[in-house]
């Protein structure tokens, strides 16, 4: 969603068409670090903490912003008028950001940063057969910040593009590629610890060249 209506934003003509696809991505773009997070706490054994209410508090920064996104006509709170700025290779909208659009970023910012934490934790006490995974997974959770914030700092390399969008799709493909390939959500570190471990039966498990990746106390 974000990709695309980017795509769209910078292939438009006209204020008014990048100002619709520009708002348009925000559906994404306030989904993503809550969905992030809930993933996260669930991959890793901690889905006690995903109760109604903390599930409703997460949502309340999210649902407020895209709001104000389709308001901000009449408030200005996430941005001030868009001008025009035309560039050799696109035409782009320049926008002064306001007070809801900080609140926003630093809200996302928090949200994968804590979510890195949880799988960089989750990745140092792996076995070995759940390291590939917890591996895959931080370098998705990885790249949108690695994008983001050296051009929320100024210090984009590409001062008229916004390299999240497609940060944010690597991501996704990476994560895709964990959900077939390494069976991320069939085979998870919550389920072995659980029953595995605690088994009095031995239990050896193999790769695809029968080498010995995992075993339990018995």
């Amino acid at each position: 969603v974000w990709l695309l209506g980017y795509a769209l934003e910078l292939g438009s003509v006209g204020v008014r068409a990048k100002d619709f696809w520009n708002k348009a991505q925000y559906t994404g773009i306030v989904t993503l670090p809550t969905a992030w997070l809930v993933f996260t706490l669930y991959y890793t054994g901690r889905e006690k903490w995903l109760k109604r209410r903390p599930l409703i508090l997460l949502s309340v920064v999210p649902l407020l912003t895209l709001l104000l996104v389709f308001t901000n006509e009449a408030h200005g709170l996430i941005w001030k008028r868009p001008i025009p700025n035309i560039t050799d290779a696109f035409s782009l909208l320049s926008r002064s950001h306001g007070v809801g659009y900080w609140i926003h970023a630093l809200y996302s910012l928090t949200l994968l940063i804590v979510t890195v934490f949880l799988l960089a934790q989750a990745l140092i006490y792996s076995r070995h057969l759940y390291r590939r995974q917890a591996s895959a997974l931080l370098f998705a959770a990885c790249l949108p910040l690695l994008a983001n914030i050296p051009m929320q700092l100024g210090l984009n390399p590409f001062p008229h593009l916004d390299p999240t969008p497609l940060s944010v799709t690597l991501s996704s493909l990476t994560i895709a590629w964990s959900l077939f390939r390494l069976r991320v959500g069939d085979i998870v570190p919550v389920a072995r610890e659980i029953v595995i471990e605690s088994m009095g039966d031995g239990v050896i498990v193999l790769d695809e060249q029968n080498r010995v990746v995992d075993l339990n106390t018995a």
